[in-house]
């Protein structure tokens, strides 16, 4: 009996005319496009957006070195604000925050998890630039494209999904496989996957699971949308983001 209940509590999800969702999104992925498309579906009411620089910038006005005591930083922010909105029944939520399993598992029959993902390295290009030209302080590049991906921040930067979906952060002690494995598991959770190279199915398949019928418009266009860039330094890029190409691999090949 339990197993049926279990049964008509998830198929109650995705016949809502508006079912619950988490849209987990990482940087740069085309998310910003698809996450103003569906709160405009959900609206203002029912939906909420874990904004990424409020939440840095609101770690950084009351800490140094972005902790507060070294308990708290912007992900646990963003993570704190996404239960509470969980916890109230927003039908709609949305962010730059990790994956946390334990939070998937409390609320698996009420909210299902989405997430867009891009090709890594057209990922990693496409933040450089991004941040490098942006007006505000906020995760501002001053490197040359060359020296970032050397630099500590942007080795770490190579493995944004495996620490994203594996909910790592740049202290963790696990190495890069455990971490690729852990993300690998984690993305089986998701209700929809889908890739910025085919918005059309992403389109299709929203419609499919969930009834919603969704206009995607292009967001956050690239300051430098072709960027002419060395075949080594193509290289250098893809040496550090080998596992999240794994991941992303992986995902094409299971979901895609």
């Amino acid at each position: 009996m339990r197993v049926e209940s279990l049964k008509v509590q998830v198929e109650k999800i995705f016949s809502s005319p508006k079912p619950k969702i988490i849209f987990m999104h990482v940087p740069k992925t085309g998310g910003t496009s698809v996450d103003r498309s569906l709160r405009m579906v959900y609206g203002k009411k029912n939906s909420y957006q874990v904004h990424p620089i409020l939440t840095s910038n609101a770690v950084q006005a009351v800490t140094q070195n972005g902790k507060i005591n070294g308990k708290i930083d912007k992900f646990q922010l963003r993570e704190s604000l996404l239960i509470y909105e969980m916890a109230k029944g927003t039908k709609y939520i949305s962010g730059h925050f990790h994956f946390n399993e334990e939070i998937w598992e409390a609320y698996r029959y009420q909210y299902a998890w989405i997430t867009v993902l891009r090709n890594p390295v057209k990922r990693y290009i496409s933040q450089y630039f991004y941040d490098a030209y942006k007006p505000e302080d906020h995760a501002r590049v001053s490197e040359s494209l060359e020296e970032f991906i050397d630099g500590e921040r942007g080795k770490f930067r190579g493995q944004n999904y495996i620490n994203y979906f594996g909910n790592f952060s740049r202290d963790d002690s696990a190495d890069l496989s455990t971490r690729l494995e852990i993300a690998k598991e984690n993305l089986s959770k998701f209700s929809l996957i889908s890739f910025l190279d085919d918005l059309d199915r992403f389109r299709k398949d929203l419609k499919d699971k969930f009834n919603l019928t969704v206009k995607i418009p292009h967001m956050n266009k690239n300051p430098v949308p072709q960027p002419e860039i060395e075949a080594s330094v193509i290289k250098k890029i893809e040496k550090s983001c080998e596992y999240d190409l794994k991941l992303y691999d992986y995902a094409q090949e299971k979901f895609g």
